[in-house]
């Protein structure tokens, strides 16, 4: 399952659960949440699948100008090494040092590995992050920038417009409408004045708040 997420800020932590379907059918739940400090933005997703599948944990940090510092990818795993088993987590974190080339570790259980990790070919700050906590956006505002897609360790172009806050069936009032292309795939977000969301689409893929 794909997840594109506007991060926003909020003065205290937060947190939405969000039912997931997937061509109508239920497809898991995601809580997300996000909190901000003196010093960074963090957003945190915890997706659950349905059944018994294994839950995965992302983290994104941001310093407060809206670059991005490190983000993480944890699942519960096991590695057979030496003919043994291994139980634990996988972790792979990607960290961005200001003026040097992204630097990637994965985490197995019994080993570490280090990856190469490319830079950016453009802007990777992202200046929508502020929307809806320290400015609110006029319709039409726009953001473009590369995003480090953790799950596949590459980069990916993001290119995000505020529609403006229009009445959606479904929901209560008047709500802020966001749409993202990131690479190539389309995402529509209904969010609250916070930046929450109430609802998310693209493609089959709907989550909505519970």
């Amino acid at each position: 399952m794909a997840i594109s997420f506007i991060a926003s800020v909020a003065n205290s932590s937060a947190e939405v659960v969000l039912s997931v379907t997937e061509k109508g059918l239920p497809n898991g739940t995601v809580r997300w949440s996000v909190r901000a400090s003196g010093r960074e933005i963090v957003r945190r997703l915890v997706i659950s699948p349905p059944g018994s599948g294994p839950r995965k944990e992302l983290e994104w940090h941001w310093n407060l100008k809206c670059d991005p510092t490190w983000i993480s990818f944890s699942m519960p795993s096991t590695s057979i090494i030496d003919g043994r088993a291994s139980h634990g987590w996988t972790t792979i974190t990607t960290r961005f040092p200001a003026n040097k080339p992204p630097e990637t570790m994965i985490r197995v259980p019994g080993k570490i590995i280090h990856s190469p990790t490319a830079a950016a070919e453009g802007v990777t700050v992202d200046l929508s992050a502020m929307w809806f906590v320290k400015e609110q956006p006029k319709p039409g505002a726009s953001a473009s920038f590369y995003a480090f897609d953790i799950l596949n360790l590459k980069w990916q172009q993001v290119d995000r417009v505020y529609v403006g806050r229009q009445g959606v069936k479904g929901l209560v009032g008047e709500v802020n409408v966001v749409r993202e292309t990131r690479d190539g795939v389309d995402w529509t977000f209904y969010l609250d004045d916070h930046g929450e969301p109430y609802l998310i689409e693209s493609g089959d893929t709907r989550m909505v708040r519970q």
